[in-house]
């Protein structure tokens, strides 16, 4: 669940949308489809602020930052590495996760996170996988 905030046309013809999170839910069960795809959901619990995870989140925010400047000479409609993000250390915890350049399904897994530290370990380590893999995307790449 999610409040659009700002909606922009970008130089490809598409169509770039900021929202900002209002609540996570997971799919207990798909029911049927007619009219359109319906599903029961479960209400999961927002995730708390904890001042023990200061520093995790500093180094996380450096993977990811590193992350956007490395993969950006290889695939365009990344968010800018010096986006600003939120002082709130949640928010900015999530805010980390949404700019991390990871495919859907690592997307997925960040949304699952049942604490802060967890999103934040699981962000830094699958940020840190995906640019450790661009030379097997780009294997003629000297760089």
């Amino acid at each position: 669940m999610a409040a659009v905030e700002q909606v922009s046309p970008t130089a490809e013809g598409r169509i770039r949308l900021l929202a900002r999170g209002e609540g996570r839910f997971e799919i207990v069960r798909w029911l049927e489809d007619d009219p359109y795809p319906r599903a029961e959901v479960r209400p999961l619990p927002d995730l708390t602020r904890d001042d023990e995870h200061a520093e995790q989140l500093q180094e996380t925010e450096r993977v990811v930052r590193r992350a956007l400047v490395v993969m950006s000479e290889y695939r365009g409609g990344l968010w800018p590495a010096d986006v600003e993000l939120s002082e709130e250390p949640v928010t900015r915890s999530w805010q980390l996760a949404g700019i991390a350049p990871l495919g859907a399904l690592d997307q997925l897994t960040l949304l699952r996170s049942s604490s802060v530290g967890a999103l934040l370990e699981r962000a830094a380590a699958l940020t840190t996988d995906a640019v450790d893999l661009l030379p097997l995307q780009f294997p003629d790449d000297p760089g």
